[in-house]
């Protein structure tokens, strides 16, 4: 429109207005699922928990069951043992042995999508054990063992405890400068209480939750961030901020994961005191975080809890504190009550071991076994709801050492092995060992180590592979000892004698041979009992001396084991030949006609004939024979022929002449 006139917007001229309008169309996202339920596993008596996280436009979630893996799936009810049946997170407090192999899933849908099923979990019940402390023991004789339960049998309890509405402003500040807290006094927590979880619940409105930042601060001083601007996003959409948004150390969803109004249960960020550069501070001033984990805020439970918090993008869209909460889950330590059982007469009430145990369940029970060895004691508990398997608790008992040992004295060869060995005294259960020695004759000792000659120096039985002549006289002792009793006893001594080994020599005079001369070889500096090799064989002779002819010419040597047992070996001899060009024929004169003939050969090889003429010049004998040695024996046989003087012809195979003789036959 036109100010025709000029009189402005007050005057009478008709005016038209244009106005803009800006419109978010948000699309609706199909819901899917980050994190799919797993099979749970729990003992007896304690908690389990199925969870899904689920991403897109309005999720919701609730849960079936069925009890066997072809059981017909039904509606979780919203009753004990069950809770959060129709949230992210299903709770079943106190399993019982019932639930076995119940199976588990979650129904969700959302805005564009519909019913749909997760995969199933399986939730494993275990039985309750019996836990001992100790597990075992080992004591001495006569020591009274404390035997004790520690296994808790308190109630899971809760308590809540609530801020009402305090609608606090979150004041903004990029430096976390600017900010608010609350505070929520927590009573009555027992002492010792065990921790089963940890819940803060937080109600706030604000149209970017993103720009928030949330700190528990517990009483010892500890701060935990919960929540750093949706894990360090700044959020990706407007919001109406958090509604029953529980953050626990069970929660496994992180809020990046969630939508809008992150109802449900979450993981804590836990950021650290450290951000990424030009990131904001991950607490308010004065609450900056000091630890990532939630046990470190339970050293003290009952005090003031402060939650602070802070909004880090400086606009006018600051939201709103309007409510939180805490909620403690806990048993207080009440241990277990079991029934004992043992040796007869060994189980007390009293650790004087003075009042007998007749049965009546108790957490501690003192025992004084009276048998060494090993003595075993069972212990079962119930609660209300579960029974324990047994378990056996061994209680070995060791025996004082009394009496005596004895070492005896040994003797060996050298370079032979030996082993001292301890006599078992009259008592003592179960007993250590270790060997000591002196090469002084007794005056000092040292312990024995395994390694080199040595094993066994732990042992009843020390073993000494190799002795040498510089460990004759060597004394030792076994030094028996029971730690747990304190009791040492020490062997008598045993001393090591080492017998040198004998060293044979051989002689021989002569020792070189021809026909008609023979030697003998003799012992020298050694006695016992002998055992002679020629040319690496055992023969037949044991005394000190061997004869040897002609025909046993070669390489001698003799081992000696003398009365110690110890052995010696000599070093070799031969006898060989003697060069002679003489034609030996013997005997001569021969009286029945059979004689020998021998001639040296230094071949060894091939053959010689022997030709026989008689006084006409007459061959009358002829024979060849095989050459094996430097003189070889051929013998002749004329017992045939009448008698007279021969001559006898030594000849090649060839017939070339070697020697001449002459034989007379009588």
């Amino acid at each position: 429109n036109t100010d025709s006139d000029n009189n402005g917007s007050c005057g009478t001229d008709n005016w038209g207005e244009v106005e803009d309008y800006t419109v978010n169309v948000t699309p609706c996202v199909p819901i899917s699922v980050t994190t799919q339920p797993t099979s749970q596993s729990a003992s007896c008596g304690q908690n389990a928990t199925f969870s899904i996280a689920l991403t897109g436009s309005a999720p919701s979630a609730s849960w079936e069951y069925r009890t066997s893996a072809s059981g017909i799936w039904q509606n979780v009810p919203n009753a004990a043992p069950y809770s959060g049946v129709n949230t992210n997170t299903l709770t079943i407090t106190a399993v019982t042995s019932a639930l076995e192999g119940y199976q588990y899933r979650a129904v969700f849908q959302g805005a564009c999508t519909a019913l749909d099923h997760s995969s199933i979990g399986t939730l494993t019940v275990t039985p309750l054990i019996a836990d001992v402390n100790p597990p075992s023991a080992t004591i001495c004789a006569g020591t009274i063992q404390q035997l004790s339960l520690t296994n808790l049998t308190s109630t899971l309890q809760s308590s809540t405890f609530a801020s009402g509405s305090v609608n606090l402003a979150i004041p903004s500040a990029d430096d976390g400068s600017l900010f608010d807290s609350n505070v929520i006094p927590v009573s009555g927590i027992p002492a010792g209480s065990i921790i089963t979880d940890f819940k803060v619940t937080l109600n706030v409105a604000h149209p970017w939750i993103g720009d928030a930042c949330f700190v528990l601060k517990g009483p010892n001083g500890q701060v935990l961030n919960l929540d750093y601007f949706l894990t360090g996003t700044g959020g990706v959409d407007i919001s109406t901020g958090f509604t029953n948004t529980v953050f626990s150390p069970l929660g496994t969803t992180v809020l990046n994961a969630g939508t809008n109004p992150w109802t449900g249960l979450f993981k804590a960020d836990a950021m650290t005191a450290t951000v990424p550069t030009g990131f904001p501070p991950s607490g308010p001033v004065g609450y900056t975080p000091t630890t990532s984990t939630w046990n470190n805020l339970y050293s003290t439970l009952n005090g003031d809890w402060t939650l602070a918090f802070y909004d880090y993008f400086d606009a006018s869209d600051d939201g709103t504190l309007n409510n939180w909460s805490i909620t403690i889950s806990y048993t207080s330590p009440t241990f277990a009550e079991g029934t004992w059982t043992g040796p007869a007469g060994t189980i007390f009430t009293d650790a004087a071991a003075t009042i007998p145990y007749t049965g009546t369940p108790a957490t501690t029970v003192y025992v004084l076994p009276t048998e060494g060895g090993v003595n075993n004691y069972d212990v079962s508990f119930s609660t209300a709801i579960c029974q324990s398997s047994v378990t056996t608790v061994p209680v070995t008992v060791n025996i004082p050492l009394s009496g005596t040992s004895t070492v005896d004295d040994q003797s060996a060869c050298e370079g032979t092995g030996t082993t001292f060995s301890s006599s078992t005294p009259e008592n003592g259960q179960p007993v250590n060992h270790q060997w000591y020695m002196s090469t002084d004759g007794g005056a000092t000792f040292t312990e024995v180590h395994n390694g080199g000659i040595y094993s066994g120096a732990t042992t009843a039985s020390l073993s000494i592979s190799s002795v040498s002549m510089g460990m004759d006289g060597y004394v030792y002792y076994d030094s028996l000892y029971i730690p747990v009793c304190n009791s040492t006893l020490h062997s008598g001594n045993g001393t090591l004698t080492v017998h040198a080994n004998p060293t044979p020599s051989l002689s021989a005079n002569p020792s070189a041979l021809f026909p008609g001369i023979s030697t003998t070889i003799n012992v020298n500096g050694a006695s016992g009992s002998y055992t002679w090799n020629y040319n690496g064989s055992t023969i037949g002779n044991t005394s000190s001396s061997l004869p040897v002819n002609v025909d046993e010419l070669g390489t001698y040597n003799v081992t000696v084991v003398d009365e110690n047992g110890c052995e010696g070996s000599s070093s070799s001899i031969t006898i060989r030949d003697s060069v002679t060009s003489t034609l030996f024929i013997y005997p001569n004169p021969t009286n029945n006609g059979q004689f020998n003939v021998r001639y040296y050969s230094n071949s060894n090889q091939g053959g010689r004939t022997i030709n026989v003429f008689d006084s006409k010049g007459s061959r009358v004998y002829s024979n060849t024979f095989s050459i094996f040695g430097a003189y070889t024996n051929m013998p002749v046989n004329l017992s045939n022929l009448s008698k007279g003087v021969y001559t006898v012809e030594l000849a090649e195979r060839s017939g070339k002449r070697i020697k001449t003789g002459r034989i007379l036959v009588l």
